[in-house]
């Protein structure tokens, strides 16, 4: 008979990632990443429980990122930019 591997007194439930509020922030955070939100009655748990400010740092780091695309993206749009200018330039100058 294969008996429990945990301390006397200790359920699985008490290991962190096994409590059933971290079932729930998983639940979160998969729905936030497939593009849904969890209810007001979610979040207000995982305020109560102090998770809030993991999810507001997990937007903080999704906004910088968007931020991050951005900025390469107007750096890539202006190297273009000038690499067009530079072109005309010299095309001007074989017709001239």
């Amino acid at each position: 008979m294969a008996g429990s591997t945990l301390p006397p007194g200790c359920n699985a439930s008490d290991i962190p990632g096994n409590r059933p509020e971290d079932e729930k922030w998983d639940e979160i955070l998969e729905n936030f990443w497939n593009g849904k939100y969890c209810s007001d009655e979610q979040f207000e748990q995982f305020c109560k429980a102090g998770l809030d400010s993991a999810l507001i740092d997990i937007v903080d780091e999704a906004i910088e990122y968007g931020m991050d695309l951005g900025r390469e993206e107007q750096r890539m749009i202006e190297e273009e930019n000038r690499f067009y200018a530079q072109y005309e330039s010299r095309i001007g100058d074989w017709n001239d």
